[in-house]
């Protein structure tokens, strides 16, 4: 089965909460919580709890042998997990509790210890790498993958990673009811009448989790296709690494070769003159434009070098609007207002589909051999 989660650590308090992703009671939940009627959503959480639809995992430092029932839990019921920035964090702290069952589980009272240490420690880093490195935790023998458990993190699949969006950002995005921050500053010591309030946000996250994933189902549908049809994983990936991989995977195929032999090859440009890469299709009937293109031609850019001299920053007049052309492309310079559709006007938003595949194919763009 197919589950959301969430993690929360605080020094003597941790909890992960799993929904799945099907969740019978998802929206009659929703709209017991924007009632602010706690004995309904008690009682749909319970019913979760015993169909397994929901599984709590709380962890005071009191309880014996809960590390089994969690693995049992992730073994039996769990095929995919999906998360939110989980590959940064939630992922690491699992791996973490699973590859050190035996010591953390026979030892309580250094359990909470440990994992609010991790948590810190990951925090910190903010890099799954080096979090990986010092936590101890290989990829090679990664502890829930032994279990037949596959992660996807929506943050990157939907390119949110790149852009520092936090869930709660996304929350806002798709008018979700409820936008709340942590109860409790992280590294407070929770007492255990607080406990109900973190579990309760933990549920709440992972619920604008399910809706993400729901938003995002095609995108993920598509991510199936194309494991299947190509052999390679692409489920946490936004759409540009996975066009980067589908290419890789066609070259390894038509090559014989793998990646490793050939990805270091590529060529390295200190100097690209701009005449070299702009095709002589190009024209434009406008005075405006083809000054531009002139100026562009003419142009010599130094890689890492931001002189003005070397750096690319044209600014072109089209009609009444001003942009500017700069390495990452063609850039609007508007003056910030606020536009309304009226009888007469409409708002519509143009873009170009598969625009650097076609230029590629269009003008036989390939690596030089």
């Amino acid at each position: 089965m197919w589950y959301a989660y969430d993690i929360e650590t605080y020094p003597n308090f941790f909890s992960i909460t799993f929904i799945n992703i099907a969740w019978k009671h998802f929206y009659a939940y929703i709209e017991a919580d924007i009632n602010k009627d706690r004995p309904v959503k008690e009682i749909l959480i319970a019913e979760g709890v015993k169909d397994d639809s929901i599984y709590i995992y709380v962890d005071t430092g009191q309880e014996d042998f809960i590390i089994d029932d969690l693995k049992d839990f992730l073994r039996e019921k769990v095929d995919v997990l999906f998360g939110y920035n989980n590959s940064e964090y939630d992922d690491l702290m699992l791996d973490l509790i699973l590859k050190n069952k035996l010591e953390l589980q026979s030892k309580p009272f250094i359990r909470l210890a440990t994992l609010f240490e991790a948590n810190e420690l990951i925090i910190d880093y903010s890099n799954r790498y080096l979090s990986r490195q010092t936590l101890k935790i290989n990829d090679e023998v990664n502890p829930l993958a032994k279990l037949g458990v596959e992660c996807v993190d929506l943050m990157s699949l939907h390119y949110l990673n790149k852009l520092r969006v936090s869930l709660k950002q996304v929350a806002i995005i798709m008018q979700w009811h409820r936008i709340q921050d942590l109860p409790l500053p992280p590294g407070t010591y929770i007492t255990e009448d607080q406990h109900e309030d973190i579990i309760d946000y933990n549920i709440n996250d992972v619920l604008i989790t399910i809706k993400l994933f729901i938003y995002g189902i095609n995108e993920f549908n598509l991510r199936l296709f194309i494991n299947k049809q190509y052999g390679i994983n692409v489920s946490s990936d936004a759409r540009s690494k996975v066009g980067d991989k589908i290419f890789t995977k066609l070259y390894e195929d038509a090559t014989g070769t793998n990646k490793k032999s050939f990805s270091y090859k590529k060529t390295e440009r200190r100097r690209v003159k701009l005449v070299d890469v702009i095709t002589p299709k190009l024209e434009f009937k406008t005075k405006e434009l083809q000054s531009l293109l002139i100026r562009l031609k003419e142009k010599t850019i130094i890689i890492g070098n931001d002189n003005s001299k070397t750096s690319l920053d044209e600014e072109v007049l089209i009609g009444e609007s001003k942009f500017v052309v700069k390495l990452g492309g063609l850039h609007g310079k508007d003056t910030p207002d606020i536009f309304n559709t009226t009888d007469r006007y409409s708002i519509i938003d143009a873009d170009v589909g598969s625009y650097y595949p076609n230029l590629i194919v269009n003008e036989k763009i390939c690596p030089l051999i």
